[in-house]
């Protein structure tokens, strides 16, 4: 690592959303999916997951609605489509509050404590250490909010 030349590099934020987002006001027939709808930083390996399961749902959600009539009925489509959004508020705001958590976590020199465990739990163990015996460092924890994508 030392011998890398700085010129090799590549250095870039991270950003994450703070909420999930699958529905604008301003759009009522449209969902978003995926990282439009909840942008996770990859330290809880979930962002695919959870966009593979918006799909899923979604399908599933919307099958029922267009098997009636086509096109749909607007009320029956607005109530499917609210339906989806709280589902996928209530599934995905654990995972992106988790992946939040370990970015910040995974990103401080506490996780750099010697440990036989995972990088988090290491990182956690030796806050906890920090917080029962004194103030933890001004770096060892950030308490500031990621920059949301626009949404």
């Amino acid at each position: 690592v030392l011998a890398t030349s700085s010129d090799r590099v590549v250095a870039y934020d991270i950003r994450s959303a703070t909420t999930v987002r699958p529905r604008l006001r301003k759009f009522p027939n449209l969902v978003l999916v995926g990282d439009a709808a909840h942008a996770m930083t990859p330290f809880k390996g979930q962002g695919a997951n959870q966009a593979l399961l918006d799909a899923l749902h979604l399908a599933r959600t919307l099958r029922p609605v267009f098997g009636l009539s086509h096109p749909p009925d607007p009320a029956a489509l607005a109530a499917a489509l609210d339906h989806f959004a709280l589902d996928c508020v209530t599934r995905v705001t654990p995972k992106l509050l988790l992946s939040r958590q370990n970015a910040r976590l995974l990103h401080q020199p506490a996780a750099l404590a010697p440990s036989n465990t995972a990088r988090a739990d290491a990182a956690r163990a030796y806050l906890g250490r920090l917080s029962s015996t004194s103030a933890a460092p001004d770096d060892a924890d950030s308490t500031a909010e990621d920059p949301a994508p626009a949404c």
